[in-house]
């Protein structure tokens, strides 16, 4: 009889054990994959932001080729799965796709439009993906004190990290 009962309550003290590792572990594999996921966002903005900030400096005395180059060097990363930039007056459209000619927008994002009216980043965030648009402001040609136009925008697709990726 009390060689049944300790091994109840050996049973018990185990299964708790075991309750406790596995709350653990799905608390700490949670607690990572947000913070992989805030850090993929904050590297989406920053990636977007500097393309931004880069194409709207020789935005209108660069060739659109040259511009197309740009963007299928940035596409190369592994985490970026769409790339795209649409001037103001949306008269081109770019991809990244060198080989493919320039194409007029019929249908465009958004997330750009509103990038464009508002002259402000905007983003969305989804569970497989971190979409950022970030608009090119003319700040040359904008007198002294004058607000800056935008130019165009650029957005950028990057992949949101799951859960096997943080494994």
């Amino acid at each position: 009889v009390f060689s049944g009962l300790h091994f109840r309550f050996l049973g018990l003290v185990a299964g708790i054990a075991v309750l406790l590792m596995t709350a653990q572990l799905a608390t700490d594999t949670i607690s990572e994959m947000n913070k992989t996921k805030a850090n993929r966002y904050k590297e989406a903005l920053g990636v977007t932001n500097v393309i931004a900030r880069s194409l709207e400096k020789q935005f209108w005395d660069i060739d659109v080729d040259d511009i197309e180059q740009i963007l299928a060097s940035v596409l190369k990363r592994s985490d970026i799965l769409q790339l795209t930039l649409v001037d103001v007056n949306k008269t081109f459209w770019l991809d990244g796709d060198v080989v493919s000619s320039l194409i007029i927008p019929s249908e465009h994002s958004p997330l750009q439009t509103r990038a464009m009216e508002t002259g402000k980043t905007a983003f969305e965030v989804s569970e497989n993906k971190i979409e950022v648009a970030e608009p090119l402001m003319d700040t040359a040609s904008s007198g002294f004190g004058a607000k800056p136009q935008v130019m165009a925008a650029v957005t950028i697709s990057f992949h949101n990290p799951g859960l096997m990726e943080v494994l």
